[in-house]
């Protein structure tokens, strides 16, 4: 079977090779993260015996708000992407985006996507 947060970490990781992708956030991680953090995680969805139909969670740490939310945009427009050519992936859509406020110094961009995976 098909783990969808360890797909969608590779294919992030794989699009942006200069950010950290991970399910967690990295440990020790009581301030704001260095760098851009993509952190993925399954918020909901549903799955049959041949669909996969998971909401994912995206959260995306950058140095402002602006940076934050574009970095997210291109996570949903590489798996929108990735969805046209994947073995698996067929389709990726937005549900819902929204700012996340952390810091002054930092800006986190919030955004669930339902994807369709065929298994």
């Amino acid at each position: 079977m098909i783990d969808p947060t360890a797909l969608v970490i590779s294919l992030l990781q794989e699009a942006f090779p200069a950010a950290r992708v991970s399910s967690e956030v990295p440990s020790g991680q009581g301030a704001a993260p260095e760098g851009d953090l993509i952190i993925v995680g399954r918020s909901g969805g549903a799955d049959t015996t041949h669909l996969l139909k998971p909401e994912m969670e995206i959260v995306v740490w950058s140095s402002s708000d602006a940076k934050s939310s574009a970095l997210a945009y291109d996570c949903l427009h590489a798996l929108q992407k990735d969805a046209k050519t994947h073995p698996h992936l067929t389709s990726a859509d937005a549900v819902t985006n929204s700012r996340d406020p952390w810091g002054p110094e930092v800006g986190r961009y919030r955004i669930l996507i339902d994807l369709v995976i065929c298994p």
